[in-house]
């Protein structure tokens, strides 16, 4: 089995280009499954978007099965791909790839024979991957990666003696980065600054509550603390002396989080509480200590709830409702800027998710009564227009851009989890293999 955690693009010298156009030809790795229950065998795979293309890349193990995957994909540079594997014999470990089965191997052994290294997610920073790892010694601590072996090992070790400081949500850029971890064996994670050109730790924050989420925007970090039955925004500057709340008023009070932060450039996104605007998107200003609503969308104490955010060419995308349903908005960061892009008489009742860029257009979906449809939209009305509407159809996610196509998940009754793609037109948007025949989940 296979847990495809990052997956990257590679290009092959020759092959028409799909939904484009040219001599070469661009494949994505994933990870596919041909075999129903009990059995499963899920293995590493690639494809051009086409069924022709679509093909096992290597067989890591003939034994594999009954280990269900984990998918968290992106695209990397320089054709180079790392996801985690179990070949049989050393557990589930690091592995990269360059898009052949030649240069598909395992980085290294971290946790030594057949145990398994215990890592949860891959960061991607710059070209340097970030995990948790377990060699057996320390405990699930921060390791990094540049897909050599010698360039695979353990950055700090929080709370030694066995334990496991767990981190996870590994943000920054240059030498800094960001990420959660416990500072003792028990306990909630807390926010930590890790300066790579020393080696140094710092813990940034001690919570009664727990921290939810983290985000990096310039040389700060943001995080939510959920104490109290409250979800309230912090900042720091690296510096335990120097974490402040967040305050949306002159009279100091914290900023409360609803769903999730969201990056756009050098500021920060979320939808706050506030008894007279109810939930509504705010974004702190450049001092990275206070917040302020952007536009009341839904006016008065009605909340417009907005969420689903995604950052397109320096534009901030999302779901709200303004009181005549929910539809997407944008946002450069100022009222005048923030308006609606969808008409909610032309794409229905329901709520809108995974709002992504492709092409000059942006697609999304629309969750309504267990079904999910997919949409393409210029942002006019009359350039709004309806791709997939199955029945059948209750989950579309995992958007990767191919040779023009935008491929993509979507969990059929009859066909189980299966990869589809798109040219943006609904006589364009296809199934492309059920890799796994009838519903099991192949992708």
């Amino acid at each position: 089995m296979i847990g495809m955690m990052v997956s990257a693009a590679f290009l092959s010298a020759c092959g028409g280009g799909g939904g484009g156009s040219g001599a070469r030809t661009e494949y994505i790795l994933f990870a596919g499954n041909t075999a129903p229950e009990p059995v499963r065998n899920w293995e590493l795979w690639q494809t051009d978007g086409t069924m022709a293309g679509t093909r096992l890349l290597r067989d890591l193990n003939d034994a594999s099965g009954g280990v269900s995957k984990s998918v968290t994909e992106q695209r990397w540079m320089a054709g180079t791909g790392f996801f985690v594997a179990d070949d049989g014999v050393h557990g589930r470990e690091l592995w990269t790839s360059d898009g052949t089965a030649s240069g598909t191997r395992m980085v290294r052994d971290i946790r030594p024979g057949s145990s398994h290294a215990g890592i949860d997610s891959l960061y991607l920073i710059e070209g340097v991957v970030y995990f948790d790892a377990n060699d057996g010694e320390s405990g699930n601590e921060l390791w990094r990666s540049d897909g050599t072996a010698a360039g695979t090992r353990q950055l700090v070790d929080l709370v030694p003696a066995g334990c496991s400081s767990a981190p996870g949500d590994v943000h920054g850029a240059g030498n800094i980065i960001y990420f959660l971890a416990r500072a003792e064996c028990e306990g909630p994670r807390v926010p930590w600054r890790l300066d790579l050109s020393t080696g140094t730790a710092v813990q940034l924050y001690e919570t009664q509550g727990y921290i939810s989420r983290l985000e990096n925007v310039a040389e700060r970090v943001f995080f939510v603390e959920q104490r109290d039955g409250r979800s309230q925004l912090w900042v720091s500057f690296g510096t335990a002396e120097q974490t402040y709340p967040v305050v949306v008023d002159e009279q100091g009070t914290q900023a409360e989080v609803h769903y999730s932060l969201w990056r756009l450039g050098a500021s920060l996104f979320f939808a706050a509480l506030n008894r007279d605007e109810g939930v509504e998107l705010y974004r702190v200003d450049e001092t990275g200590r206070r917040a302020s609503l952007v536009r009341d969308i839904a006016e008065g104490a009605a909340s417009s709830n907005p969420f689903s955010f995604s950052a397109i060419d320096g534009v901030g995308y999302f779901a709200a409702d303004d009181g005549e349903g929910q539809a997407v908005w944008r946002t450069d960061g100022t009222a005048q800027g923030t308006h609606r892009v969808t008409d909610p008489a032309i794409v229905g009742p329901g709520d809108i998710y995974n709002i992504r860029a492709y092409g000059d257009r942006f697609l999304f979906t629309v969750e309504h009564a267990g079904q999910r449809s997919l949409w393409s939209t210029d942002g006019t009305p009359a350039g709004t227009l309806q791709l997939l509407n199955d029945p059948l159809v209750s989950s579309i996610s995992q958007y990767r851009q191919v040779n023009g196509w935008l491929l993509f998940s979507a969990l059929h009754d009859q066909y189980g989890s299966e990869m589809w793609r798109t040219d943006g037109t609904p006589e364009g948007t296809v199934m492309i293999q059920d890799l796994c025949p009838g519903p099991c989940n192949g992708y």
